[in-house]
């Protein structure tokens, strides 16, 4: 990859990053489904540490989500976070 000066750079992250949260949403809201997870069940089963409106903006790509949340997901659904460039 070509050298990117600081705003070019920033520009181009900023792009893809919509595209990562929109993906990632839809997979946390396809593994809550086939879990068969309600957003309550989920807000309930962490004990607040995950809240449904949160949740809910995760899953449409609107809100980005710490990595803490993500692994509290995992853990709920059984799963380990995996991290991969492509």
């Amino acid at each position: 990859m070509e050298n990117l000066n600081c705003h070019t750079l920033y520009h181009e992250a900023t792009k893809i990053k919509t595209d990562v949260l929109a993906e990632m949403g839809h997979a946390i809201l396809a593994e809550r489904s086939k879990s068969r997870l309600s957003l309550e069940k989920i807000a309930s089963l962490s004990g607040g540490l995950i809240q449904m409106h949160q949740l809910e903006r995760i899953e449409m790509g609107q809100i980005e989500p710490n990595l803490h949340l993500l692994i509290a997901l995992a853990l709920l659904f059984h799963k380990k976070v995996k991290i991969c460039f492509e």
